[in-house]
């Protein structure tokens, strides 16, 4: 049985329509991840479904040097790459499935369509962040408010190379949520310390990056 129904293909079709340059995802994956032949399913589905989404599958325990350079710690972990191939910065670790698969849409068209811009004054604070900043959002499928702070973090990765960005799916990757004291989600993580717990507005989310 398929992951996607023929209602869900036809609906994810018209979405990824929006998607005008070519755009990657490259996916690490290995036997015995959590949810990891779901993710590979999903990802070659949607990739079925439109001629700008291209996909790529690595061995993780193979590719540890291409997993180490994109930042990629866990499987199932995959990035996204622009239309020149560059890496934007923008991870996920776990499955897309339930509400976060708007997350990982709502970043293939922001790398690979037209999208509105940042507003002016917050573009020019994040632009000024000169220090590595590493950001991970822990979310769970059945969370609706999650998408929306996945995608301010990766906002934030996309408009300044100092930023890194990833949703982690907390209940896959137990060990990593008790690292970081993972309760209620979604939980943002900026380098390793500063959290919010929540979807705040965005200037909450660069106030953070500001501050890590």
């Amino acid at each position: 049985m398929s992951i996607l129904t023929d209602e869900n293909k036809k609906q994810l079709k018209e979405f990824l329509k929006a998607i005008e340059r070519d755009t990657t995802i490259v996916l690490f994956n290995e036997e015995n991840a959590p949810a990891g032949n779901e993710t590979a399913e999903l990802l070659r589905a949607m990739a079925e479904l439109s001629d700008k989404l291209h996909l790529e599958e690595k061995d993780f325990a193979t590719e540890k040097a291409l997993a180490t350079e994109y930042g990629v710690h866990a499987a199932p972990g995959y990035v996204i790459l622009n239309d020149k191939k560059e890496f934007t910065r923008v991870r996920f670790i776990g499955v897309p499935l339930g509400h976060e698969i708007n997350s990982l849409l709502s970043a293939l068209v922001e790398i690979g369509g037209t999208t509105d811009p940042m507003p002016e004054a917050m573009l020019e604070r994040v632009k000024k962040i000169d220090k590595p900043v590493d950001i991970k959002v822990f979310v769970t499928l059945s969370c609706p408010h999650c998408p929306g702070a996945v995608q301010k973090a990766h906002a934030l990765a996309l408009a300044n190379p100092n930023i890194q960005a990833e949703m982690v799916e907390a209940q896959s990757f137990p060990e990593l949520s008790q690292k970081y004291g993972v309760g209620s989600v979604p939980h943002t993580v900026f380098n390793g310390h500063e959290t919010i717990i929540g979807n705040y507005p965005f200037e909450d989310f660069i106030a953070k990056a500001e501050s890590a």
